[in-house]
């Protein structure tokens, strides 16, 4: 699937025509991590959000006794991490992979140059 038509079923850009599309796909990265492999940790800072194209990431925390609590787990053709990333906050959670997985980063800078745009 082309990262435009992938980009194409997420609800943020649902409004974008094909051109739009292209010129944000054309900034994405296509990323394949292995299962157990974290994408992000407590406390990084957001730099642009994800889409699961194939596989499972989960959201969690650990609790200051240890214990870790699932925040989400994200399968194909969902996104994760759009609200850190408008808010300009660090990420609240960590994501890793729980299996092998592609995914699609959206860089910060691609998503706010469209937005700016439009």
């Amino acid at each position: 699937m082309k990262n435009s038509s992938i980009l194409a079923s997420i609800p943020l850009f649902k409004a974008l025509d094909s051109n739009q599309l292209a010129n944000i796909a054309s900034g994405t990265h296509e990323i394949t991590v292995n299962k157990g492999r974290i994408l992000f940790n407590k406390g990084d800072p957001s730099d642009g959000f994800y889409i699961v194209v194939s596989g499972r990431i989960k959201l969690s925390f650990v609790s200051r006794d240890g214990k870790e609590f699932i925040a989400e787990i994200f399968g194909p053709n969902q996104s994760f991490g759009e609200a850190v990333m408008f808010l300009g906050k660090s990420y609240p959670v960590c994501a890793q992979a729980l299996m092998d997985s592609k995914i699609l980063h959206v860089p910060k800078s691609i998503v706010f140059e469209g937005v700016d745009n439009n």
